[in-house]
């Protein structure tokens, strides 16, 4: 397997790269894999160091997403480093919460630039190394980006334009063989959100209101990720799956006054 992991240094960026290895080395017995951060880390280090252990080789690749050409150089780089590509895993992305009444234009186009110019450019970037392959293309949007989300419009906005990319280059690129789709994931446990879930009332509340009773682990993303650029998931593509336990689908049983079985 060959395989660009963008956003790769913590969080469910990591455990996609640490996944891929695993089931890479399992299915194929080798694993060339480019991870890459906005910049060197101890953490991108940290996770190089794993996928060697683990039997891979890794390649890291530093350079921001929000910079138009940082995406081409990227791919050039993993590309040539990996001796092609067979997935890529558009997965580096930013929040800024506020209101849009009066979230800064800066902002604004920050996201944009990271969340879905910087997705579309690597896509166009890795286009004919994919072509070749017969690969695949998956990038990490939300579930914020399938509902509205108060205080969170901005970043909902560039989540529900990434499906919408992720949909239009699976119609133009499944004549080339390219399976491209997008996983949103709901509420995850990452290093970003770990200050929420220090209060242990916030994060019992969360797990209860998860129809399968628990908030979400980075290896969850990274298990459908890993699926989806397999040969199991060979007539998959234009999807947005949900990989929520179900929560972003539950509206209706908090409705009150509806009978309950139990």
């Amino acid at each position: 397997m060959k395989a660009l992991v963008v956003g790769a240094s913590r969080g469910i960026g990591a455990a996609i790269a640490l996944r891929l290895t695993q089931d890479g080395l399992a299915r194929s017995g080798t694993v060339q894999i480019a991870i890459t951060a906005r910049a060197t880390s101890g953490a991108l280090t940290d996770i190089a160091a794993q996928i060697t252990a683990l039997g891979g080789q890794p390649h890291v690749i530093t350079g921001d997403m929000g910079d138009p050409a940082v995406p081409a150089r990227i791919a050039a780089e993993a590309a040539d480093a990996c001796g092609g590509l067979d997935l890529v895993v558009a997965n580096a992305g930013i929040t800024s919460p506020g209101p849009l009444a009066s979230l800064p234009i800066e902002n604004w186009e920050r996201l944009f630039a990271v969340n879905t110019r910087g997705p579309w450019l690597l896509a166009q970037s890795v286009y004919e190394a994919l072509r070749s392959s017969k690969g695949s293309f998956v990038a990490i949007a939300s579930m914020s980006g399938m509902f509205p989300h108060p205080w969170m419009g901005a970043y909902s906005s560039t989540k529900a334009a990434l499906i919408m990319l992720c949909q239009q280059l699976a119609q133009e690129w499944g004549p080339d063989g390219i399976r491209v789709n997008a996983v949103c994931p709901g509420m995850i446990r990452t290093p970003m959100t770990e200050p929420i879930y220090a209060d242990p009332a916030i994060a019992r509340r969360r797990d209860e209101i998860v129809p399968l009773k628990r908030v979400g682990q980075p290896d969850d993303i990274a298990r459908v990720v890993s699926f989806l650029g397999s040969e199991d998931a060979r007539y998959v593509t234009g999807e947005a799956i949900r990989a929520d336990g179900g929560f972003s689908s539950s509206i209706l049983s908090y409705v009150p006054g509806l009978a309950k079985s139990r």
